[in-house]
């Protein structure tokens, strides 16, 4: 009998434990299901990002074009009349691109900093989503 006693409550600490052990992986699961979901809506958000980011880089290339078309324009006015005013207006012009080269420069760097945050956002939940059905 004592002996049954023993295993009966050997059986019992056992099974106590098991549940226990089965209760802690339940929320470790739910907890990566909540990490990967999360890692979803940062994914979501940064591909969104990605597309403002490459809308400003269309915007950023369209003023360079219309400003080199004004610049064409520009010198040749500066060949027919030969005014100094046109000269300053060229400077303008040239000063401008700059400034629009120099933004478009730095939505293009934006741009690639957002796609290596969204690989990394995306391996991030891949590795989660893995993680979550082991």
């Amino acid at each position: 009998n004592g002996q049954l006693e023993g295993a009966r409550d050997a059986t019992i600490a056992e099974i106590d434990r098991l549940r226990l052990a089965l209760s802690t992986l339940e929320s470790e699961k739910a907890n990566l299901l909540d990490a990967a979901e999360a890692r979803d809506l940062e994914w979501g958000e940064a591909k969104v990002k990605i597309g403002g980011l490459e809308e400003d880089l269309a915007r950023a290339l369209g003023d360079v074009e219309e400003t080199r078309s004004r610049e064409s324009d520009l010198r040749a006015k500066i060949e027919k009349d030969n005014h100094e005013a046109v000269v300053v207006e060229l400077d303008k012009s040239k000063a401008t691109r700059a400034e629009i080269e120099g933004a478009m420069r730095q939505a293009n760097k934006a741009l690639q900093l957002s796609r290596a945050e969204t690989v990394s956002i995306r391996r991030q939940l891949e590795w989660d989503l893995t993680s979550a059905k082991e």
